[in-house]
């Protein structure tokens, strides 16, 4: 089952974070052999935590990001 992360954060390419993520998630699924995708969830957009954030499997708080 291919894992889906919300990478909740205001995506800045200043920041090395936020463009070191997406390369780091991607590895980690060739090397597990895992089909992994994401998606970046403004945290402006969040009203209802259970609800907004229910369909991913997994929730990843990026650093940078109020």
């Amino acid at each position: 089952m291919p894992a889906t992360l919300a990478l909740v954060g205001d995506y800045t390419a200043e920041s090395v974070a936020h463009r070191a993520i997406p390369l780091a998630l991607e590895l980690a699924g060739l090397a597990e052999n895992l089909p992994v995708t994401w998606t970046w969830v403004p945290t402006v957009s969040i009203q209802h935590p259970a609800r907004d954030l229910a369909r991913f499997t997994a929730i990843w708080v990026v650093p940078a990001s109020p």
